[in-house]
């Protein structure tokens, strides 16, 4: 059955479920952190990212499973970071930030393989490096085959970050040994061309470009709260602020193609998730399944299942163990709307207000159809 909205014209998503309602009726409702370059430490399979430095996070998925290894690049030059996933030596890339299968796989190096991910050749496209003592095996595209260049740089034991230290669009290596940092602006062997202390020797350190100048700079973590240097050299933190818990896995990426990198972090999925009732959990497979055929505001798939007679309790528990972003669930919207009449900016804004969509929502998402 479907809802259909009161007031102003009929919900464009009870439209289209309207058009795809014999579909629907064939299912059953029943602490660590690391730098850029490395992998992403930690468990879990959901991620929660965010595009500014407070708040909470505007994008929750998840992808793999909870025990793997996690890599972090743009990986098809779109200008946003995405995650790939490590087995063994094959990886599982996704081009976008949601929940989904591998958009592509291929491997490269072998199991065991220390495994650093940069843009190397400055094409825009991050691609990944293998580590076997102080060589560097560099492979210049998201492919099987040999590495395209070795180089050779610090020692074996050394701890290594990745960033463009220089704002020249490559990415290179530093040696970190204790909190003393030793930068080579290329890819190539020879002495470091910059070196500076920042931070405790027992720091966790994060890398990224915080405030879109195009060169990465650092950051250290202590329990939660994140204190970032927009330049490489000693001196007191230009940013401090606190995000998600103490126990968090960190990772970080420029999550909106802005340019600027943010933090995320990657949990194992809260076991209450799993521990709901029947009911709850009929709940959670109905919004799955009508998330597949449409867009919602939170408090329109809520609404949606109220309709399909679940408690305002189960629709809401439901819903909120949905992985959704909801920016992108109002540009599908917006989308959707414009496939079917004519609009003006204010009026489709308007129109996904009153769908559920909070007005800054509403605003992203008719921003994305060139209104």
């Amino acid at each position: 059955m479907v809802r259909i909205s009161k007031g102003k014209k009929a919900s464009l998503t009870a439209l289209t479920i309207t058009a795809l309602s014999v579909s629907i009726l064939a299912f059953s409702p029943t602490t660590s952190a690391e730098a850029k370059g490395g992998h992403v430490g930690g468990d879990g399979s959901r991620f929660y990212l965010n595009d500014v430095f407070s708040g909470s996070a505007n994008r929750v998925f998840d992808y793999g499973n909870p025990g793997d290894s996690i890599y972090v690049g743009d990986w098809n030059g779109a200008g946003t970071d995405s995650l790939a996933i490590r087995r063994g030596n094959v990886f599982y890339v996704r081009h976008s930030n949601t929940s989904g299968p591998a958009d592509k796989v291929f491997a490269y190096g072998n199991p065991g393989d220390e495994v650093y991910v940069g843009d190397w050749d400055g094409d825009g496209t991050d691609t990944l490096a293998v580590r076997r003592g102080n060589a560097f095996h560099i492979k210049n595209s998201v492919s099987t085959g040999v590495a395209d260049k070795v180089i050779h740089y610090g020692n074996p034991g050394d701890s290594i970050l990745v960033g463009d230290w220089d704002g020249n669009r490559i990415d290179t290596f530093a040696v970190r040994r204790s909190n003393t940092y030793f930068v080579k602006n290329s890819m190539s062997t020879g002495t470091a061309d910059r070196v500076f202390a920042y931070g405790n020797p027992g720091d966790t350190v994060l890398v990224g470009d915080w405030n879109g100048d195009r060169k990465d700079t650092l950051a250290v973590r202590r329990g939660n709260t994140y204190f970032l240097k927009n330049s490489l050299n000693s001196g007191q933190a230009d940013t401090v602020f606190a995000y998600g818990n103490p126990t968090d896995t960190v990772l970080v990426g420029d999550w909106n193609g802005d340019r600027r990198t943010t933090i995320g972090v990657r949990r194992v999925a809260a076991a209450a998730e799993g521990a709901g009732t029947i009911s709850q959990q009929n709940a959670l497979r109905t919004a799955k399944e009508y998330l597949e055929y449409s867009a919602f505001s939170r408090l329109g798939l809520i609404g949606q299942l109220e309709y399909e007679k679940y408690s305002t309790q189960d629709a809401t528990w439901a819903v909120d163990r949905v992985s959704v972003n909801w920016n992108e669930q109002a540009a599908r919207m917006a989308n959707e709307y414009l496939r079917y009449t004519s609009f003006s900016r204010a009026g489709l804004i308007d129109q996904l207000i009153y769908e559920g969509f909070t007005p800054k929502q509403a605003e992203y998402g008719v921003s994305q159809t060139g209104l």
